[in-house]
């Protein structure tokens, strides 16, 4: 059995291209998605977790707890208001509310709609994937809050 304290914690939220993320209210939710994924076959390497006082530091979402290069990425990412500086800004409102990010490697099409749907059924909201050049809802519309 994995412990989410056991997958990776990255110091910081790059753009997370080829992966598919979403938010546990729960740690327990996250473990087993995380479970359930390394069963189909990806690795503990292929999950990182944003959660409490270091997640928070790693999404930054203030841009001053990196080096001038990640604030400057912040900055531009809240000017031009792009899907990533969504996700950044919605990490860095889950993660004060006690909430959990995971992000998921998934290169193929056919992994990413099964982390999708493993999220989904383990109690993931706004789960999404991030493309090179797009960002893909993958959230059913029948879970978006009204």
């Amino acid at each position: 059995m994995i412990q989410i304290s056991q997958l990776p914690h990255p110091d910081y939220l790059k753009y997370p291209k080829h992966h598919t993320l979403c938010f546990f209210s729960t740690e327990e939710q996250a473990q087993n998605t995380a479970e359930a994924i390394l069963r189909q076959g990806l690795h503990e390497k292929d999950i990182n977790i944003y959660e409490g006082a270091h997640g928070l530091n790693a999404i930054d979402s203030a841009g001053n707890q990196h080096s001038v290069k990640e604030a400057w990425a912040r900055w531009v990412q809240k000017f031009l208001g792009t899907g990533e500086w969504d996700l950044v800004s919605e990490a860095d409102r889950e993660l004060r509310e006690g909430h959990l990010l995971m992000s998921v490697l998934t290169v193929k099409e056919d992994q990413k709609d099964q982390v999708a749907e493993l999220m989904l059924l383990n109690g993931g909201h706004s789960i999404r994937y991030i493309a090179p050049l797009y960002n893909e809802e993958m959230t059913p519309p029948s879970q978006h809050p009204s």
